[in-house]
């Protein structure tokens, strides 16, 4: 997978746009760069954009790998993220993920299909 970073001018939140092939090595470099990100590991809201990614090869078990990576991050407490993504099938494997993670220290996962939904929601948590 390949991705870009995207901090909002407005500071609201934090944007990962992903392309190519999901895997959970890719997840976890794109997590790594995330905590970069001033804020983000204090809880900077963010949105996950697949809509130009191929998340065919995302397994329960690559999950199983994504969450095991993310248990041995710093905890992030409160944040919002939305995942957003264009096609029916790659919002049923999204939705498959936030319920495996849905226990994951008080974060509210949403899905999305459209950007500025994904937006609006994200940017009136404050």
């Amino acid at each position: 997978m390949i991705f870009e970073i995207r901090e909002r001018p407005d500071g609201k939140f934090v944007e990962c746009a992903c392309g190519g092939t999901v895997t959970s090595a890719s997840v976890a470099d794109a997590i790594t760069e995330m905590r970069k990100v001033d804020g983000y590991a204090d809880g900077l809201n963010s949105l996950w954009d697949f809509r130009e990614a191929d998340l065919s090869e995302l397994s329960v078990g690559e999950m199983k790998t994504i969450l095991e990576f993310m248990e041995q991050t710093p905890k992030r407490r409160s944040a919002r993220i939305a995942l957003l993504a264009a096609k029916k099938p790659d919002l049923l494997l999204l939705e498959l993920w936030r319920v495996v993670s849905a226990d994951r220290y008080g974060q509210s996962t949403v899905l999305f299909p459209d950007y500025d939904e994904a937006c609006l929601w994200l940017a009136a948590s404050d």
